[in-house]
């Protein structure tokens, strides 16, 4: 028999919905799982055939150590998704990766760790009227910052900004209308191939920073099942054309710009939410391609 971890955290140390769905399919391959937390030094990780990255939902807390485990754990059994993925994605700055291959992303500043930056002058300089301000290290909206362009505002974000910049890199983008208006689109994708999509309600609360979903049960924040347009799911794939090969699970997340344009929020590699419940054959799929993976 196969054997199988799920590697999850602390903050949730078995199967969410979302893998509970995923760990049946596999059974029925005859794929035994269980969960396991990352960083628990008491796992032997490479007494299982394969370990699937599936909650890790905290390791943007810690990269550095996160990156030697993944690749540790790599060098002892199959990790998927692979260590040259979850790097590469990690890191939002693989946004302009993204850009600089012509794939349309939100529109983004780039600031490196230690950089002087104003805020007032940035959103001036690029008309923006509210932002979002993000750590480049982060998971879902852990440390995120929804800034009008007020005085009070601008200069709470500013500190918040100059914090950023101390410990880390950090992007800032324009807060779109359309997610509260069109919302985004989650499409999902399975060995490389679009398997289905939901539309997610907006989770961000205007001048906040916003704690992690992670927990939540698939539907709880709004999520609904859609069909992808061609549109949609054009971009999305030109998204993972653009990233590194070898991952078997995606989630590509779209939005709208305010002047109609479909671009890139997020491509999630790692540890994404799947919403198997929205395809009945999905977790079967998820589960072969796993099992088909692991014998290569």
């Amino acid at each position: 028999m196969i054997t199988c971890l799920f590697a999850t955290c602390e903050e949730l140390p078995g199967f969410d919905p979302d893998d509970e769905l995923a760990a049946h399919a596999l059974a029925e391959l005859g794929v035994r799982v269980r969960p396991a937390v990352w960083t628990d030094a008491a796992v032997d990780w490479g007494a299982a055939d394969l370990c699937v990255l599936r909650s890790t939902w905290d390791y943007h807390r810690q990269p550095n150590e996160f990156y030697r485990w993944v690749d540790a754990v790599s060098q002892r059994t199959h990790l998927i998704n692979p260590p040259a993925v979850v790097r590469w994605n990690a890191h939002k700055f693989y946004l302009r990766d993204l850009q600089k291959c012509g794939v349309p992303i939100v529109a983004s500043e780039f600031l490196e760790r230690g950089a002087v930056v104003r805020l007032a002058e940035l959103m001036q300089r690029r008309n923006w009227q509210e932002v979002v301000l993000k750590p480049a290290h982060g998971a879902s909206a852990h440390g995120v910052m929804h800034v009008r362009r007020e005085a009070a505002q601008v200069s709470e974000g500013d500190a918040y900004l100059r914090e950023l910049l101390s410990a880390g890199d950090a992007i800032v983008q324009p807060y779109l209308e359309s997610i509260a208006t069109h919302h985004e689109r989650a499409l999902a994708f399975i060995d490389g191939t679009f398997s289905h999509a939901v539309t997610k309600a907006p989770f961000m609360h205007a001048h906040a920073r916003l704690g992690d979903r992670a927990g939540m049960p698939p539907g709880a924040s709004g999520e609904v099942p859609v069909e992808a347009t061609d549109e949609e799911i054009a971009v999305a794939s030109a998204a993972l054309r653009a990233s590194p090969p070898g991952h078997v699970y995606a989630r590509v997340d779209l939005v709208r710009d305010d002047e109609g344009q479909l671009c890139i929020l997020e491509v999630e590699l790692i540890e994404p939410t799947l919403y198997l419940y929205a395809d009945p054959s999905a977790p079967s799929r998820l589960a072969r391609a796993i099992v088909e993976r692991s014998s290569q």
